[in-house]
């Protein structure tokens, strides 16, 4: 299983940073956990056509984690070289995405006749194809935003979402359940506090890797900084566009 980060700024586009999305890879498949802009071209210049996206799960509604769904829905609707593409697409909350999306292929994308199949999802398991598992677990960055717990071939990644400031709803089952390894959104909070470093230092996680970050509170120095306060047994980095780890 691998995972390949696609884009990894804060929120606004850098010049070498694209907004939100990082795949799973596993079992012939890329499963997208969001999808900030531009993805679709980000996926065709990789090579990567819409038949291998086994999924696409959106942390929460804003812009930055799931505007590239706009032209990914729209081209794979209308174009004809995609017929026969048929990509599941959960997001936290109906309305929104309704009105973000709103094309002439609306009502087929929420009743399973569009070529994305758009569907609303809750807290627990979310999906599991028999290849990856994705449980959604509730968090406090905004309204109806989660964390994702992704299992495949044995092994476990949680993407943290964009968390509250201080990360006060760190998701508990890190300091119960092993996981192979912690994505862990860096936008709003300082990761080089005690606060962080305790959270982390109590998790069952073999590898952190920091995403979504904010230049501003986490610059390279701070996060060198934190890293060495790490456990040693935690392999620690900071992603970046293009990245590719295999668990």
């Amino acid at each position: 299983m691998k995972i390949i980060f696609l884009g990894t700024s804060h929120g606004n586009p850098e010049a070498n940073r694209f907004c939100s999305s990082a795949a799973v890879v596993t079992g012939g498949k890329w499963y997208l956990i969001d999808a900030g802009a531009p993805i679709l071209p980000l996926l065709l210049t990789r090579g990567v056509h819409p038949k291998e996206i086994g999924g696409i799960f959106i942390t929460h509604s804003h812009d930055d984690h799931y505007l590239g769904l706009i032209e990914y829905t729209r081209v794979i609707n209308k174009a004809a070289e995609y017929h026969g593409v048929s990509t599941p697409v959960l997001v936290p909350r109906k309305r929104v995405f309704s009105d973000v999306i709103n094309t002439k292929f609306n009502y087929k994308l929420w009743h399973g006749k569009g070529r994305t199949k758009y569907k609303k999802y809750k807290k627990g398991v979310i999906f599991d194809d028999g290849t990856l598992k994705v449980t959604a677990i509730p968090v406090k960055h905004i309204f109806l935003s989660y964390a994702f717990l992704v299992e495949a071939e044995g092994k476990r990644i949680l993407f943290s979402g964009d968390l509250a400031r201080g990360m006060r709803d760190y998701p508990n089952v890190l300091y119960t359940t092993h996981v192979d390894a912690l994505v862990l959104e860096a936008a709003h909070t300082y990761i080089n506090t005690d606060e962080v470093i305790d959270k982390v230092n109590r998790s069952k996680i073999d590898r952190l890797l920091i995403n979504h970050i904010n230049p501003y509170r986490n610059t390279p120095e701070e996060l060198s900084a934190a890293f060495g306060k790490i456990k040693s047994s935690v392999d620690c980095a900071a992603a970046f566009d293009g990245m590719e780890l295999t668990i």
